[in-house]
């Protein structure tokens, strides 16, 4: 992935970061998502991406460390959804 690529979707806010990573195939998502799951200053991001992922895409990448990272995200993304109220 390029690095400016990259340097994008750290600097992207929630909305931005969902626009930007539609066009990214889903294999190549998983492994962004465990590579900087992976790393102090992008583990934050790298949970993002993964909720973006099957859980069989992340276990395709990383086996054990990629179902915990989905479970990971998903357990985020319900305490996001409890913490803010239903926008219609």
């Amino acid at each position: 992935m390029p690095i400016d690529t990259l340097s994008q979707l750290y600097r992207a806010g929630p909305e931005a970061l969902s626009d930007q990573l539609c066009g990214i195939p889903e294999a190549t998502r998983a492994r962004l998502a465990i590579y900087l799951y992976g790393r102090s200053h992008t583990h934050k991001l790298g949970v993002q991406i993964a909720a973006t992922c099957e859980g069989a895409s992340l276990r395709r990448v990383a086996g054990l460390v990629g179902n915990a990272l989905y479970d990971l995200s998903r357990q985020n993304r319900a305490a996001r959804s409890e913490a803010s109220p239903d926008r219609w």
